[in-house]
């Protein structure tokens, strides 16, 4: 904001030497300030009009040419070139845009965290969705919750006291640590190892041997030395998915703009492009203007980078399932940042300790690190979450309950019922079950290719 007209505008001392110079000044006083307000309104100068006082316009000794006289207009001169010379500010002035066709991810889409080589994660955090490497080590930090499968064209590690609700599927080993729970099975091109006190519910089977410490619960079958289905294929098919809807995205028409600078702005649908990095200060806003399927696409040609402590904000209905980054190259987020909406990158994504994020997160050439967690870090995205996998059955259960009852009642038991607790899997078809305070209930109770059936 400038001021063109001072309210004390009394600068013209220095023209006391150069009386000619002076008058001529006084004498074109008015003409010299409407060029200036013409130029500095075409360069988008703000301008405000501050009158002298009007107790300075009563003193007789200043007649009117003097409120706004030479010193007023040297003054304009001066912020007038200074003006010129700054460097003027870029605004992303962006036009409402027909929403963008839905992107189709193929096989990648239950994946929350797909990358061609190492992904490794922080403790703790929760991830929602399936997480694959086609290249290399998935490595689980401890303290993990892990809502979905995982997948490795290497080793698969998971560490202490994590819980994966999915299933482990690795083109060579499989290691598990102390305490953790994994509610699916273990499919390992070569050797198996859990960790003292894990608790395994689903079958293992290995291409070589299959170890466990102690105190560890394996609640299917083990079948060593025999190699399972490798996940290559399944890999391969959702990265080049993945590729695919990448370059879908980097051929859509866009609006152009000089900056990619996010935050301050509030974003409508549409595909916007720029030169240089996408920049994230602040808080950036998505508007979905009250249509949830409205679509957001930004790419660039050049990285991405969010700063510390920068957040997104969604309103009218935008959700971040449908907005994507697309930087061709790295992508990068500030510790303790957040940011909302699918990552497709062609290089290395690193998130900064504390970083969260709602949405996708995929490399198709590189590695994807996140750094050390805190509680209630969330990843991925809720609706690509899988239940534990020997979910409870409440439909069998109900059954169970109405025929163990009736037969209680019959026998005149006086035993306690305690309790009982049925396993599923995933189909519903029943792998587990245990009673407590005694197994006398259980011992009753036949489980054979999942049809329960009771003996009394």
């Amino acid at each position: 904001m400038v001021s063109l007209f001072m309210r004390q505008p009394h600068f013209s001392f220095p023209f006391t030497h150069f009386p000619s110079v002076a008058a001529s000044m006084r004498q074109y006083a008015f003409l010299t300030r409407v060029i200036f307000l013409f130029f500095l309104f075409a360069s988008g100068t703000s301008v405000v009009y501050c009158p002298p006082s009007p107790k300075y316009m009563k003193n007789k000794t200043h007649n009117r040419h003097q409120a706004f006289g030479p010193g007023a207009a040297v003054a304009a001169g001066l912020i007038f070139f200074g003006a010129m010379m700054a460097p003027t500010p870029v605004v992303a002035a962006y036009v409402l845009q027909d929403n963008p066709a839905p992107v189709d991810l193929g096989s990648a889409y239950g994946f929350a965290v797909l990358s061609y080589a190492a992904i490794t994660t922080g403790a703790p955090a929760t991830y929602s969705g399936n997480i694959g490497s086609k290249t290399a080590a998935v490595n689980i930090a401890a303290d993990n919750l892990i809502k979905g499968n995982l997948y490795s064209g290497a080793p698969v590690n998971v560490g202490a006291d994590t819980t994966v609700n999915g299933n482990l599927h690795a083109l060579t080993s499989i290691g598990i640590g102390a305490g953790a729970i994994i509610y699916g099975g273990e499919q390992a091109g070569t050797t198996v190892f859990n960790g003292i006190d894990s608790i395994i519910w689903g079958s293992i089977q290995a291409g070589s041997t299959i170890t466990n410490a102690a105190g560890v619960v394996v609640h299917g079958t083990q079948v060593p030395n025999s190699a399972p289905q490798p996940p290559t294929a399944l890999l391969n098919l959702a990265l080049d998915d993945a590729v695919l809807a990448f370059n879908d995205l980097n051929g859509r028409t866009s609006q152009r703009l000089d900056s990619l600078q996010l935050g301050g702005l509030t974003w409508t649908r549409g595909v916007y492009d720029g030169l240089g990095a996408v920049d994230v200060t602040g808080v950036a806003t998505f508007d979905a203007q009250n249509d949830p399927n409205a679509i957001f696409i930004i790419r660039s040609s050049g990285a991405m980078t969010t700063a510390a402590d920068s957040s997104m904000a969604l309103i009218n209905g935008a959700q971040a399932k449908n907005i994507y980054f697309v930087p061709n190259g790295a992508a990068t987020t500030g510790a303790d940042s957040l940011l909302l909406g699918n990552v497709l990158a062609s290089g290395g994504i690193t998130y900064g300790a504390g970083a969260g994020s709602e949405g996708r997160i995929f490399s198709t050439t590189d590695a994807i690190t996140f750094g050390a967690g805190k509680a209630g870090l969330n990843f991925g995205l809720s609706e690509l979450a899988i239940p534990p996998v020997p979910e409870l059955s409440i439909a069998v259960l109900a059954g169970l309950g109405v025929i163990v009852l009736a037969a209680t009642r019959r026998r005149r038991s006086p035993q306690s019922l305690g309790v009982l607790a049925i396993f599923c899997n995933n189909t519903h078809q029943l792998i587990g079950i245990r009673s407590r305070p005694s197994g006398a209930l259980a011992r009753r109770l036949k489980l054979e290719a999942g049809i329960l059936t009771a003996r009394w």
